[in-house]
This record gives structure tokens, C-alpha cells and sequence, in this order.
């Protein structure tokens, strides 16, 4: 069950990270011209409740588990996105590069949520892979 429990933890926790990744680098095609304001504003207003869900469907099931190191680890980045939710903060239109630039937070907030959310893939990772193998040892060797 430890097995099926953290693997579903590493698969959302992935996808998180995908979400992530992907405002990253179109922060960077912004910067090299490839795609515009509009489509980045409208990507943060598709795709951040999203992240926004997976994060807190993370933490519940980390609370729920009893996994109370990386539960307080999760909380800052949870109630953050829920202020963001909340206040609405994430939707915004930008039609020019100048409206963009005055959002700056959006692209540092980007690069600290790939962070969080790698340390905390990793962590996952380690969690599935011994469960993993204790399950696999288990088969294998018996009781």
C-alpha cells in the first residue's frame, strides 16, 4: 500500500513540476521574443489553479499519511497559492511587454516554485523508491 501511496505522490508531484517548468521557460521565450505577453498571461490563468490543486491535494494527502516533516515544508507554499486563489492575483492580461514587466513577481515566483517543487519530487522519489524495494523484498525473500 506504502508503494501505491507514494508512487501516486511521485506521479502528482511530477506533474506539478511540469506546470512549473513550463512557466519557466515561457519566461524565457518572452525574453527572446518566441512567444508574447498574451499567451504567457493566458497560460498562468489556465494552468495555475491547477497547479494550485495539485499542491494542496499534496499536502492533504501528506497530512493524512502522517508525514508531518514534509507536510510543514508544503504549508508556506500552500497558503501562499491559496492567497493567490483567493485575491486572484494569478489572472492578469498583459498586451505589452511593459504591462508584463510591471508583474515581475510571476517570473521569480515561477523560478521558486520549480525549486520547491524538485526538492520536494526528490523527496518523493527517495519515499517511493524504498517502499519499492521493501515491497519488492518482500516478494521476493518472504516475511
Amino acid at each position: 500500500m506504502q508503494t501505491i501511496f507514494w508512487a501516486g505522490m511521485f506521479f502528482l508531484s511530477g506533474l506539478a513540476e511540469i506546470i512549473t517548468l513550463y512557466f519557466h521557460f515561457t519566461h524565457d521565450d518572452l525574453k527572446k521574443g518566441a512567444v508574447s505577453t498574451l499567451e504567457i498571461t493566458d497560460a498562468v490563468r489556465n494552468y495555475y489553479p491547477i497547479e494550485i490543486f495539485i499542491q494542496l491535494m499534496m499536502t492533504v494527502l501528506l497530512l493524512a499519511h502522517a508525514d508531518y516533516a514534509v507536510f510543514i515544508f508544503s504549508l508556506p507554499m500552500v497558503i501562499y497559492n491559496i492567497k493567490m486563489l483567493v485575491n486572484a492575483e494569478y489572472k492578469c492580461h498583459a498586451f505589452f511587454p511593459e504591462e508584463y514587466k510591471e508583474r515581475k513577481n510571476i517570473e521569480q515566483i515561477s523560478k521558486y516554485k520549480s525549486i520547491f517543487h524538485c526538492i520536494l519530487l526528490a523527496y518523493i522519489g527517495y519515499r517511493f523508491l524504498k517502499a519499492f524495494s521493501k515491497f519488492m523484498s518482500y516478494r521476493i525473500f518472504g516475511s
